[in-house]
């Protein structure tokens, strides 16, 4: 029996994917909502689209199937409630990765007056979620991003569109290293710095598998240890205190799950007097948290209480 003499359960079951995953492309394919695509489950799948559609679908199908990610098919994956367009020149927004937004709120709250404008950074910003989010959820914050690459720059300021609207006001800049952009991006000058940096080492096996095989390899790994983006992000934003006189940033940088102790050790040797590590839902650490302010970093650990790892307190 050919594809469009099924109806589209039999269809569904016979692409021998996920129920969910094949009514995603289905609805990618027509632009129909899901409900659509599930109240019509019992009718022939020729009488819902055209053979051309049904050809597509197949097609999509196969290459989930080979492992391509859904989220590259659809051209889209949701953070934090929202639909971010993704593509392959950007990571695939992961549920991980709301804890740094967590925290970013957090630390917000606890430090902005209620008439100030705290200033964020986002260091590689990607689809942009992360300063998006910040953006949305944070609107007296003034915040930046910064992202190597043309391609996923262009995207995230699709999605700062999309999402905040044409006349939003979150800057994005170019930038070929963590700290080369210009004097307005002088980590001296931010009240908070964020950023989901490469840390998979090189020779993990888990970059050839899943979908971190098709995701783009400069955003996963520093071709080394795994250290070495954050390490450089520490380093720099403290060289440019020094620089200029000015306090140390507070810092939330997400890292991998065996990290934590090395990341709060960079930290410390770098200048940060109180740093602590949280850990993301299946309890592995995940997020540094470095600051200036021994009251900051109580005040996270307070609100992920169940969540955090004993931190390094210099007094």
């Amino acid at each position: 029996m050919v594809p469009g003499e099924l109806n589209l359960r039999e269809w569904i079951r016979s692409s021998h994917l996920p129920r969910l995953e094949v009514l995603a492309l289905a609805q990618h394919s027509n632009q129909q909502a899901r409900e659509w695509w599930v109240a019509r489950e019992t009718d022939p799948l020729q009488a819902l689209v055209t053979p051309e559609t049904i050809a597509t679908l197949d097609g999509l199908i196969e290459r989930r199937i080979a492992g391509e990610p859904l989220a590259y098919l659809i051209g889209s994956a949701e953070f934090y409630g929202r639909s971010f367009l993704v593509s392959p020149a950007t990571l695939i927004p992961r549920a991980d990765t709301e804890l740094l937004v967590e925290a970013a709120l957090t630390v917000l709250k606890h430090t902005a007056s209620p008439a100030a404008n705290p200033r964020v950074i986002d260091l590689g910003t990607g689809s942009g979620c992360i300063a998006i989010t910040l953006a949305a959820e944070y609107p007296k914050a003034q915040v930046w991003a910064t992202e190597r690459s043309a391609a996923a720059l262009n995207i995230a300021c699709e999605n700062a569109s999309r999402i905040l609207g044409p006349k939003h006001q979150l800057t994005f800049a170019g930038a070929q290293d963590w700290f080369d952009t210009a004097p307005r991006f002088d980590p001296a000058a931010f009240d908070l710095m964020v950023s989901n940096p490469p840390y998979i080492a090189a020779t993990d096996p888990h970059l050839g598998q899943g979908d971190l095989r098709f995701e783009p390899r400069t955003a996963l790994t520093d071709e080394g240890g795994g250290l070495g983006c954050i390490e450089a992000i520490l380093s720099g934003a403290a060289a440019s205190s020094r620089a200029s006189a000015a306090r140390l940033p507070t810092i939330l940088i997400e890292h991998g799950w065996d990290q934590g102790l090395s990341a709060r050790r960079l930290a410390a040797d770098y200048g940060w007097e109180y740093t602590s590590t949280l850990r993301d839902s299946q309890g592995h650490e995940r997020v540094l948290a470095a600051s200036a302010s021994k009251a900051l970093i109580l005040a996270l650990e307070a609100d992920f209480a169940t969540f955090t790892t004993h931190p390094v307190h210099s007094d």
